[in-house]
């Protein structure tokens, strides 16, 4: 299976990145910014699931997600933020969000929580 790993910190995004190939046997492709983001699920169409910083460099998470819904609404979401504002956890349920994992990651979490995503869709 496929993940879009969208993050802004490249530290970050190779520590995920190699701990969802390695304890989960997934193929990650990383982007680094919201234009990429939405570029590679154009492009590629193929991803199961979709890990999205909600602060990106060129916009933020939450634009992403309401421009890829207009598409791919049946891609699951996971959203990585420091962010606790209750109202962006509120718009980010209304646009499918299924998860919110808070910065730093804790990779045991995370594992566990694509992991039950991914066996409920297959």
């Amino acid at each position: 299976m496929r993940v879009l790993l969208v993050e802004s910190d490249p530290i970050q995004s190779v520590t995920c990145s190699t701990i969802l190939e390695e304890k989960l046997g997934l193929e990650v492709d990383c982007v680094f910014t919201a234009q990429d983001a939405l570029t590679a699920v154009e492009v590629e169409s193929v991803y199961s699931m979709i890990l999205l910083d909600l602060h990106l460099p060129d916009h933020p998470g939450l634009v992403v997600l309401e421009t890829l819904r207009k598409k791919h609404r049946h891609i699951p979401v996971i959203m990585l933020t420091i962010d606790d504002d209750p109202e962006v956890w509120r718009k980010g349920k209304e646009l499918g969000v299924i998860s919110f994992l808070s910065k730093p990651l804790d990779f045991g979490l995370l594992t566990e929580h694509i992991a039950l995503v991914l066996s409920k869709r297959h």
